[in-house]
């Protein structure tokens, strides 16, 4: 689901159509006419009390969480939300989605019962040592132990700069480069962001317009920048040398198709990567260079080298991709989650043996694999 809750919220309460109800529908449809006996659907986080949270004089719930689970539950379901976050399950972001599970209602099947667990069996794949699906990566001290290491990790998900899949996305967009005629101009989107840069130069107390380093004029994926997002790069750089002056960890991702306000809160806390978005566009700070599509799915959990060979879609795709893709290692958990909830009732051991094996067929098609070493 791709829902915007405000416009849903409104249209549904004065009976309209608008595209977030007609998508909605769309999907209780689809639930009505196949009656899955359970489902996951997932969006983007939404908590009651923000969403104006209210009861109507019949005590039913008028927010916009409440209308959403009143529907499902009108088809048939028993259902429940839970909030994942992708830093939760290894993944070296802290994208929040709100994932609601369903269960459908049946005369042999209590659906409050089936699902009571579900946030233990999600709470108990976040740890390292019993559910780790990749890219987490478990790394072996000299003493033998298991111990999991986030900046390592992170630096795995990462191409070699001189890997051929770089050199050859470089070579591309110089060569594009080289090609295009079209110069930028001082227009009036140029004249806002430029005013933009200025004051918070003079807010931070920075000279204006900021010095490019020796290092970032060498660098040959800084020249394809747009003269925007170099300033943006550069603003980084300021920032890192204010941490390392008082001793606080150093800015290694920064998303510069963000505004400079918007980028320097987003990069408050350089642990983790921004979360990955549609339209993205990352800077890697310590390599001085763009990130690639293929590994902003990395950061996702989905690796293009495990998919089919014949993947030749741009890096530019790959990264839209990416911002609009699932957390591999989240729906992995919530599917492992759900298919652990649920009772397998039947009249004979052979079929009970069937609706596992169609279980264990739907946890394959996620091609994600749990190690053997961790069951």
């Amino acid at each position: 689901m791709n829902i915007n809750y405000k416009e849903l919220k409104s249209a549904m309460a004065d009976n309209k159509d608008c595209s977030s109800v007609k998508t909605f529908d769309g999907v209780s449809k689809v639930l009505e006419e196949q009656k899955p006996a359970a489902f996951i659907l997932e969006n983007v986080d939404m908590e009651p009390s923000k969403t104006g949270s209210s009861k109507n004089q019949d005590g039913k719930d008028q927010s916009n969480l409440g209308l959403v689970l009143a529907r499902l539950q009108k088809c048939g379901y028993t259902v429940k939300t839970a909030k994942l976050r992708s830093d939760s399950f290894g993944l070296p972001q802290r994208r929040c989605r709100l994932y609601f599970f369903g269960v459908r209602q049946v005369e042999r099947m209590n659906g409050n019962k089936v699902l009571e667990n579900l946030e233990g069996l999600l709470e108990a794949m976040q740890c390292p040592l019993r559910f780790t699906p990749a890219p987490c990566r478990r790394l072996k001290t000299g003493q033998g132990q298991v111990k999991s290491d986030g900046k390592q990790q992170l630096a795995e998900l990462l191409y070699p700069s001189d890997d051929a899949r770089v050199t050859a996305e470089l070579q591309r967009l110089q060569a594009k480069k080289l090609k295009s005629k079209t110069k930028q101009t001082d227009d009036e989107t140029s004249a806002r962001w430029m005013s933009t840069h200025k004051q918070l130069a003079a807010d931070r107390q920075m000279d204006y317009p900021l010095k490019v380093s020796e290092k970032l004029a060498g660098a040959p994926w800084f020249q394809l920048l747009q003269n925007r997002e170099k300033e943006a790069v550069c603003f980084v750089e300021e920032w890192n040398r204010e941490r390392r002056g008082k001793g606080e960890p150093l800015i290694s991702f920064v998303d510069i198709s963000q505004t400079v306000t918007r980028m320097a809160q987003s990069t408050e806390d350089s642990k983790v990567i921004p979360t990955v978005l549609p339209g993205a566009k990352f800077w890697n700070v310590p390599l001085c260079r763009w990130v690639m599509g293929s590994e902003m799915l990395r950061f996702q959990g989905l690796y293009v080298e495990e998919m089919a060979s014949d993947v030749t879609e741009s890096e530019k795709l790959l990264a839209d991709l990416a911002g609009n893709a699932f957390s591999s290692c989240c729906i992995s958990a919530a599917v492992f989650a759900l298919l652990a909830s649920l009772q397998y009732e039947s009249d004979s051991e052979d079929e009970q043996l069937a609706a596992i094996s169609q279980a264990f067929t739907a946890v394959a098609l996620l091609g994600r694999r749990v190690r053997g070493d961790q069951q």
